[in-house]
């Protein structure tokens, strides 16, 4: 089991957490929290300090919208990020740039 605290009640905005859907681990241990009141991701270091936010709710390169169904780190680190509302996969580099998404029009038909 791991005991880990993050966030804010009270204080920095940048740490408030409203309403955490999903959680994904990166190798080193890190997490990566969606916040879908945000919307928006934060990405918080293996012993819970926080390393910044992750793209931002929109339309455009880098940006999500709905963000129901899921996000996953893959092995090499990229964060993929379900973006039901724009018909993508969103990803993000280990560092945090906007990468090239995924179209899934299929399942939007």
């Amino acid at each position: 089991m791991i005991d880990l605290s993050i966030g804010v009640l009270e204080g920095d905005e940048e740490l408030m957490l409203g309403s955490i859907t999903r959680l994904a681990e990166d190798r080193a241990g890190g997490i990566y929290v969606l916040d879908e009141l945000g919307p928006i991701i934060r990405h918080f270091g293996a012993g819970g300090v926080y390393v910044g936010s992750v793209g931002r709710g929109g339309e455009g390169p880098g940006e999500y919208g709905s963000l129901s169904l899921g996000m996953v780190v893959d092995v090499t680190g990229v964060l993929h990020v379900s973006d039901w509302g724009n018909g993508r996969i969103t990803r993000f580099s280990p560092d945090g740039d906007p990468l090239d998404p995924w179209r899934i029009d299929a399942l939007f038909r």
